[in-house]
């Protein structure tokens, strides 16, 4: 008897917990009815959740959750279309937009969607890859992700990590291509050359800071050399003041030329570039579009 008891009172929390749960789950929704003047069907993301973007017709109902919702209109014909909309609990909200012109060339992740994928990861084929601390694959990763910040790091067993922090956008695709553990270099006295180590690491910032800071001290030595040689009595009083001046310009000049020439031969914190490029045009035959913005690149 108490058994029976037992058991039927179990089944009685479970119908409970449905009940409540099936209430809930009404209690929490309310619909949306949309009208767009589309000649085909779209993509609709609500608050920016790429992975449940649903695939509806230009007049369809939809149910989502009550409260203000951001919806995203993605299709093949427009630029990415934002709107908001306060969602009422069992009730149905209208929204319609009447589009007056269609672009061929145009802003839409809407082959992102199709294709699941608005990230792509190339790393040596050894790395092991993370996206937010979660292991993701080995060597290469096509994923779609939420828009926002997400952090990507890369495990060599050899070359070590590293960490990017890659935002993605809307109508956008992030390509992170992978970088060689080894120098490739076709003539080392390239080297030798100011700044020419820095442009080939591809740190092109270092290599500007070289350039104008050589620039400034061999203006800064002419001139005063030109003041020096140009009239002597005139520049009497302080003609030994002038000459430290243009010693101290050209020991400069040297020192700055043997420091980013040395820097530019070591090994960059991220490692040496690889064929990143010729990796890029192949991915991009698949996004005919044009709306990648980005592309970035990371280093090992």
């Amino acid at each position: 008897m108490k058994i029976g008891f037992f058991i039927n009172s179990i089944l009685l929390a479970i119908l409970c917990l449905g009940f409540s749960s099936n209430s809930h789950a009404q209690v929490d929704s309310g619909y949306v009815h949309l009208q767009f003047n589309l000649p085909e069907s779209y993509f609709l993301v609500i608050d920016d959740n790429f992975q449940s973007a649903r695939l509806v017709q230009p007049k369809d109902r939809i149910a989502a959750s009550v409260g203000y919702r951001k919806f995203t209109l993605v299709s093949k014909f427009i630029d990415d279309y934002t709107f908001h909309l306060t969602v009422k609990e069992g009730l149905e909200s209208t929204y319609s937009h009447t589009f007056e012109k269609f672009r061929i060339d145009h802003a839409s992740t809407y082959n992102e969607l199709i294709n699941q994928e608005n990230l792509v990861i190339y790393t040596d084929s050894l790395s092991t890859i993370y996206l937010n601390d979660k292991q993701i694959g080995l060597g290469h990763s096509s994923l779609l992700v939420n828009p926002g910040w997400h952090t990507i790091r890369s495990v060599h067993p050899k070359s070590g990590s590293f960490t990017r922090h890659v935002k993605i956008e809307y109508a956008e695709t992030e390509f992170i291509e992978s970088y060689n553990a080894s120098r490739k270099i076709d003539n080392p006295l390239f080297y030798l050359l100011p700044g020419s180590g820095y442009f080939i690491n591809e740190q092109k910032d270092k290599a500007l800071a070289t350039y104008f800071t050589m620039g400034g001290l061999l203006v800064s030595y002419f001139s005063l050399d030109y003041k020096i040689k140009d009239d002597q009595r005139q520049y009497n009083y302080n003609h030994s003041n002038l000459d430290r001046l243009k010693k101290a310009s050209l020991v400069g000049l040297i020192t700055t030329y043997l420091f980013t020439t040395i820097d530019g031969y070591r090994k960059p914190k991220g490692g040496f570039p690889g064929n990143s490029v010729d990796l890029n045009l192949k991915q991009l035959d698949r996004f005919p579009n044009n709306s990648m913005s980005a592309t970035l690149t990371i280093n090992f």
